[in-house]
C-alpha cells in the first residue's frame, strides 16, 4: 500500500519538472538555429547605409533569427528561471524572487527587440538609411538592458547554488558569467565596438548556464 502511495507522487513530480529540461533545451536549440540562419549581423558602428542594405538583402533571415533568439528562446529562458525560482524559494526566498525577477525583465525586454527586429525585416528597403538605423540601436540598445538582467539572474543563481538549490559547478559559470556580461552590457548601450565583443564568450556561458539550471532543476 505504502509503494502504491507513493509512487504516483513520483510520476507527478517527474511530470511536472521536465518542461525545465526541455525548456533550456530549447533555449541552446533556439539560439543554434538563429546563428545558424543568419550567422552575422552588422557591427554596432555600422552606418545608415549598411543597416539598410544589410535588412533589404537579409528581410527573412533577420526575422527568422529575431523570433528564434528573442522569441523562443526568451519563453524558454522565463520558463527556467521560474522553475529555479519554484525549487528555491523555500531556502533562499530573496535569490528566488531575484531570479524570478530578472528572467521576466530579460523576457520583456526579448520581446521588445523582436518587436524592433520584425520590423526592420519587414519595412526597411535599401534607401531607408534613418530607420535602419533607428530599429539597430533599439535592439542593441535594449540587448544592453537584457544583459545586465541576465547578470542579476546568473549572480542570484549563485546565491541559489550556495544553498544547494543548482549544483556547485553552475555557481562557478555564474561567476564569470556576471563578469563577461557586465562589459557588454556596457559595450551594447553605449554602442562600444570596443567593450561589446564580450558578449560572445557571455553567450556561451549563457547557453551552458541556462541549459544547466533547466536540467539539473529538473531533477529535484
Amino acid at each position: 500500500m505504502t509503494a502504491l502511495s507513493t509512487h504516483p507522487s513520483i510520476e507527478t513530480h517527474g511530470r511536472a519538472s521536465r518542461p525545465l529540461a526541455i525548456a533550456g533545451i530549447a533555449y541552446v536549440s533556439a539560439w543554434a538555429i538563429g546563428l545558424a540562419v543568419q550567422p552575422s549581423g552588422p557591427a554596432l558602428d555600422a552606418s545608415g547605409h549598411e543597416l539598410a542594405r544589410h535588412y533589404a538583402d537579409n528581410g527573412t533571415s533577420a526575422a527568422v533569427q529575431s523570433i528564434l533568439v528573442h522569441g523562443i528562446a526568451a519563453v524558454a529562458l522565463f520558463a527556467v528561471t521560474a522553475g529555479v525560482a519554484r525549487a528555491g524559494v523555500a531556502v533562499a526566498p530573496r535569490a528566488a524572487r531575484l531570479i524570478r525577477w530578472a528572467g521576466a525583465s530579460a523576457a520583456v525586454l526579448s520581446a521588445v527587440q523582436m518587436a524592433a527586429g520584425l520590423l526592420a525585416g519587414a519595412t526597411v528597403d535599401a534607401d531607408d538609411t534613418d530607420r535602419a538605423a533607428n530599429l539597430f540601436e533599439v535592439v542593441s540598445r535594449v540587448d544592453g538592458l537584457k544583459m545586465l538582467a541576465l547578470a542579476v539572474m546568473a549572480a542570484a543563481g549563485v546565491a541559489l547554488a550556495r544553498r544547494a538549490v543548482l549544483p556547485h559547478w553552475l555557481a562557478r559559470v555564474g561567476y564569470v558569467l556576471v563578469v563577461a556580461l557586465v562589459p557588454a552590457a556596457v559595450g551594447y548601450l553605449s554602442m562600444s565596438t570596443t567593450l561589446a565583443p564580450a558578449a560572445a564568450p557571455a553567450l556561451l556561458l549563457l547557453l551552458v548556464w541556462v541549459c544547466g539550471a533547466g536540467v539539473t532543476a529538473s531533477r529535484r
